[in-house]
């Protein structure tokens, strides 16, 4: 499970507009190694402009700081 924001303020809105459109959707990230993983994304609605990302231990490892691509996955709400 990872917490996280957008790496860059302009990147804010679509974001925002992102996680708003897809709450609870599948969707891949890439890790910093370049391989892409399942999870699932939440909005956290009381910590503005934050995401949660789920998915199982041990499957990809993020540390603080990193960064990490976003799309949305195979059973993704459109």
């Amino acid at each position: 499970m990872v917490i996280f924001h957008q790496a860059d303020s302009s990147d804010r809105d679509q974001l925002g507009a992102f996680l708003k459109e897809h709450d609870a959707s599948s969707v891949q990230f890439q890790t910093p190694q370049g391989s892409w993983q399942e999870a699932t994304v939440f909005r956290l609605k009381t910590c503005f402009g934050r995401g949660l990302l789920v998915f199982p231990a041990g499957r990809a490892a993020l540390a603080e700081g990193d960064r990490f691509l976003l799309r949305l996955g195979a059973g993704a709400k459109r």
